[in-house]
């Protein structure tokens, strides 16, 4: 494996791709228990959780949010601190998921710094991106950075497991 492969994987919400970085999770050792995050959907809040079960609430349902943006109250502040800390690397080599990013973290500066900087370094990566905060986010990192980028979609979502393994050799 190329220690700093760097992959994302993208697509409309709810298509898969949170599906097929768990299976690529199970299949390969050193990514079962990665650095980095996945969030939660519950009731009233999105939680940021880390792979090893630290967990924070980062946004929290809002009926007075404007039109056109997430009906979410973001804790801009839970994103800069706790996301940022579950961006550090214990070594060169640990890989990285960071499962999902999408518009509500953006405006976390720090976090987001955090994120640019996980790119620019040695450690591996698999990030999910919301297909509509994909270019932003992108932009964020630096094309340069993103060695595959993998759109998921209904047609492809059951074969990209495979595929996503065989980079990962």
């Amino acid at each position: 494996m190329n220690p700093s492969l760097k992959i994302v994987l993208s697509g409309s919400i709810g298509c898969g791709k949170s599906t097929v970085v768990r299976h690529v999770m199970g299949q390969r050792p050193a990514w079962r228990k990665p650095g980095g995050f996945f969030t939660l959907r519950q009731p009233g809040a999105i939680i940021m959780r880390t792979w090893e079960g630290e967990e924070r609430i980062v946004a929290r349902h809002s009926a007075t949010t404007p039109r056109g943006r997430p009906p979410y109250d973001v804790d801009l502040d839970a994103f800069n601190r706790f996301g940022s800390r579950a961006l550090r690397p214990s070594s060169a080599a640990q890989p990285f998921v960071l499962d999902e990013l999408g518009l509500l973290e953006l405006p976390a500066q720090a976090f987001a710094r955090a994120i640019a900087d996980l790119f620019q370094g040695s450690n591996p990566i698999i990030a999910v991106i919301q297909q509509r905060s994909l270019e932003p986010w992108i932009g964020l990192i630096g094309k340069e950075y993103v060695h595959h980028l993998l759109m998921v979609n209904a047609d492809n979502r059951d074969d990209l497991p495979g595929g996503l393994l065989d980079l990962l050799k």
